[in-house]
């Protein structure tokens, strides 16, 4: 059985979106965030159960 989870990422205030759909691990409990080359600051992150 998969699992599927959407996920949708904004960034600059909504002027770039990313939207895609992961398949995680049924055990799956983390996140992980990470760039291919640069280097980056998170300056928030909001995290929402969808319907």
């Amino acid at each position: 059985m998969w699992i599927v989870r959407p996920l949708k990422c904004f960034f600059n205030h909504g002027q770039v979106v990313i939207t895609d759909l992961i398949f995680p691990d049924a055990e799956s409990k983390g996140l992980e965030i990470f760039t291919a080359d640069e280097q980056i600051t998170l300056f928030s992150l909001e995290l929402y159960a969808l319907k």
